[in-house]
């Protein structure tokens, strides 16, 4: 079963603590731009879609942990670990007419299958 949110603005997202998105097949959309803000963050089995502008995606204190998950951004597609890592298993990243960026203060870990792709540059690191 597919379960569709569509919202027709900018969608922004904030906790200072940990953050836990999690869904079977769930997509999230947002008509322009998306910003999920946390100080650690999971996010498994959803997707999260920006169908005109920017999605944004920052842990201010810890990990970001992307496992089975797709991030669709129709421009710039960013992803910030400030004081942590990236892990990443099974994440499926796409800027239609942009880059993707995943940068974190540690490591970028990729494991599994992953895709990375953008119409700009790609940055991982």
């Amino acid at each position: 079963m597919l379960i569709k949110i569509c919202l027709p603005a900018s969608i922004h997202l904030k906790s200072d603590n940990a953050a836990h998105i999690t869904g079977t097949s769930k997509t999230l959309t947002a008509s322009k731009d998306m910003g999920v803000e946390a100080g650690l963050l999971n996010v498994t089995n959803t997707n999260l879609r920006t169908n005109s502008g920017n999605l944004h995606i920052q842990a201010a204190k810890g990990n970001i942990q992307l496992r089975n998950t797709k991030l669709n951004a129709a421009k710039a597609l960013e992803t910030t670990a400030l004081q942590g890592n990236i892990v990443s298993d099974g994440l499926h990243a796409v800027s239609a007419d942009g880059h993707v960026s995943l940068l974190a203060n540690g490591n970028a870990d990729f494991t599994g299958h992953n895709t990375l792709t953008a119409k700009a540059d790609v940055n991982a690191g």
